[in-house]
């Protein structure tokens, strides 16, 4: 049976602005994914990612991004594990699916840090000091690797939790999609119904949806702000920002924010710290290493203020953001220190 992202009443219809550092601006009625490819069917050919089917047809445009430049691929060239970026007809087809108008296979990511915090509905030992527990949408597995502290530090144990306690959980999503728990901690009580998250962005609609799928809606009054507590709109949120939320828990796990805070620092890319060494009309060197800047490059300076590259000076403190694509680093942003 088909996964539909809309079966809780979220129909994904918007029109995204997607700044990545290799693509422009996507069309209005579109929606985008970001994620592995969990299975394949070769016909009528689609593919599954974060639970949500993506058909292909013969107008599909498939793109390895893996190379430089990058290269058209065919359709038998993807394969389960392979991280892509969908971008897809917003209109849900009959069946739930979404008709892919052009697919990027990319390079792989790094896992990222997950951190939610939330009242635990439900737990499952599995009778070695460890098992899983239910927070929000999220099942959490605690082993022998996890941390389970309380205020002030004190060691704690799988046994020490109960449903109703608050939480704030952090870990990571591992390959097989089990959510792993390094370290777990027991707070004073909050009322139950809200939950904060920081988490990327794996899908972009009308609302959004953060790790394991889970779907944010936004309130008529929920507030955006971005680095320096600066006001964003929400067409101004991208695939693979990370972005911590403070929601209200309504029924059927829908969450609706009522703030949503996108630190772009602290997205997925990878990051480096220092002094500019060099420059040239399209790049810049940092802690000895050479960065592409595309004209997609967010650039601000200390103060939050956007800039363009010729503000860039040698000697400037910078961080700068950036992914891999090769053997080329490309800056996805760049900050002022």
């Amino acid at each position: 049976m088909r996964t539909k992202w809309f079966s809780q009443g979220f129909v994904i219809v918007a029109a995204v602005l997607l700044l990545a550092a290799t693509a422009s601006a996507v069309a209005p009625g579109r929606v985008e994914i970001r994620g592995k490819i969990d299975a394949i069917v070769a016909a009528p050919p689609s593919i599954t990612v974060m639970g949500q089917v993506v058909d292909v047809d013969p107008a599909t445009v498939i793109m390895d991004d893996k190379l430089v430049p990058p290269v058209p691929m065919t359709f038998a060239g993807l394969l389960v594990g392979d991280t892509v970026h969908v971008q897809a007809n917003a209109t849900p087809l009959p069946d739930g699916s979404f008709m892919a108008v052009q697919l990027d296979r990319e390079n792989e990511q790094e896992l990222e840090d997950v951190e939610i915090r939330a009242a635990i509905d439900a737990i499952t030992p599995n009778g070695l000091g460890g098992g899983t527990f239910v927070v929000s949408w999220m099942t959490v597995t605690a082993d022998a690797t996890t941390a389970i502290l309380r205020r002030k530090a004190t060691v704690m144990s799988f046994a020490d939790l109960a449903v109703g306690k608050i939480v704030e959980v952090k870990g990571k999503t591992q390959a097989a999609g089990v959510f792993l728990a390094s370290r777990v901690k027991i707070e004073d009580a909050l009322d139950r119904k809200n939950v904060d998250v920081t988490a990327g962005v794996h899908g972009l609609g009308d609302d959004f949806v953060m790790e394991m799928g889970q779907k944010v809606k936004l309130g008529k009054n929920t507030v955006i702000f971005g680095r320096h507590n600066k006001k964003l709109s929400f067409a101004e949120i991208q695939l693979e920002d990370r972005v911590h939320v403070e929601a209200v828990e309504h029924v059927g796990g829908v969450l609706v924010s009522k703030k949503l805070t996108d630190d772009r620092a602290a997205a997925r890319g990878k990051h480096v710290a220092g002094r500019i060494q060099a420059k040239t009309a399209d790049t810049i060197k940092v802690g000895g290493k050479v960065f592409q800047i595309p004209a997609a490059t967010q650039m601000e300076d200390r103060l939050g203020r956007k800039v363009g590259l010729n503000k860039l000076r040698r000697g400037m403190e910078v961080e700068v953001e950036f992914i891999t694509i090769g053997t080329n680093r490309v800056a996805r942003g760049i900050v002022g220190r």
